[in-house]
């Protein structure tokens, strides 16, 4: 059994201590759709053209037709200064809006037809380079960043700063590639759970901890990970249940708020509160010597290293700090 009430006190604190951070990295995960996707509802622009209405469009009313109509909305975007994130000029607001007015689109298109005079291939090839990237951009953006926002409220427990550089620590620890292939077999787990009855829902919970595994050792199997997570959810399923039901006010309150009661609060709490929920497991585990429990062995994560263990651990930088040589030349200039 946990304590639900005694884990939220302790969110609340990790919450608290870390609230500017955890808020900017809440923002990215729902700004690049990995994780909140509604709480920018209220920055983002009107699309009347995504690569979707664009396709369809042309299918009904051929290339030169919707062209038109784009070339019309692209002038009503012009006139209204339609901003992103508060801002209309500069590269960013200028690349997501030609996007939303489909110019971006609109101009593949225009390239393809001097290339080719069949709208069937014009479309095969778009949609077929689109799904492309965007599956590159869901296996190594998406699907991992999830892991990282974990790891940043797994040190906010134990440390009262934490670096934004943690953002790459997948990068530092050259696993990216190996944390994007354990997710991606995870959420193919869960598809296919999914085309049951009630196991997707279960499978959901059994799984829980994945990300929080990996965000403590990126180096383990994809096979250990899921079977560890199994493992430590088993009898506890349930109780993470209610506490994600716990949060349903806070969540129909970030939906009246437009997402900015999400934003500023009830997302960092979410993740701290799984967070310490996997705190408890992971203790549990380590007591009970369930199978692979040996593999959580970032000791320090949850205890703070003094003086005399950095030095053991980095010994090697400690030396070359410590020569008489090594001098930093200060820089007069930018």
């Amino acid at each position: 059994m946990v304590n639900s009430k005694e884990l939220k006190k302790k969110a609340r604190k990790n919450v608290k201590e870390h609230i500017i951070i955890f808020v900017i990295i809440c923002a990215i995960a729902s700004f690049i759709g990995a994780e909140f996707v509604g709480t920018l509802y209220f920055t983002t622009a009107n699309n009347n053209y995504t690569l979707d209405n664009i396709i369809s469009s042309i299918m009904e009313k051929g290339v030169d037709e919707t062209k038109r109509e784009i070339e019309d909305n692209i002038l009503s975007y012009q006139h209204q200064e339609t901003k992103m994130m508060g801002r209309s000029n500069g590269v960013f607001a200028f690349a997501i809006n030609a996007v939303a007015s489909g110019s971006f689109y609109m101009a593949l298109f225009s390239v393809f037809k001097n290339i080719f005079n069949s709208p069937t291939i014009i479309l095969t090839i778009i949609t077929f380079g689109s799904l492309c990237l965007y599956f590159i951009y869901w296996y190594y953006i998406i699907n991992t960043y999830n892991i990282i926002t974990r790891r940043f409220f797994l040190e906010g427990r134990t440390y009262k700063k934490i670096p934004f550089r943690r953002l790459i620590f997948l990068k530092k620890t050259k696993t990216w590639s190996k944390v994007s292939f354990v997710i991606f077999i995870k959420k193919i787990y869960q598809s296919l759970w999914d085309l049951t009855i009630i196991g997707g829902f279960i499978k959901h919970y059994s799984y829980l901890m994945v990300p929080y595994i990996l965000a403590e050792n990126p180096t383990i199997k994809a096979k250990d990970c899921i079977t560890l997570s199994r493992k430590m959810m088993y009898g506890h399923k349930w109780e993470a249940f209610k506490i994600s039901l716990s949060f349903i006010i806070w969540d129909i309150l970030s939906t009246i708020t437009l997402g900015i009661s999400g934003l500023i609060f009830s997302n960092s709490y979410k993740i701290a509160t799984f967070s310490e929920l996997y705190v408890e497991l992971r203790k549990q585990a380590k007591e009970n010597k369930i199978l692979n429990s040996e593999l959580l062995n970032d000791k320090y994560l949850y205890e703070k290293a003094d003086k005399e263990i950095l030095e053991v651990e980095y010994e090697d930088a400690i030396k070359i700090i410590n020569q008489e040589n090594y001098n930093i030349e200060k820089k007069k200039r930018i």
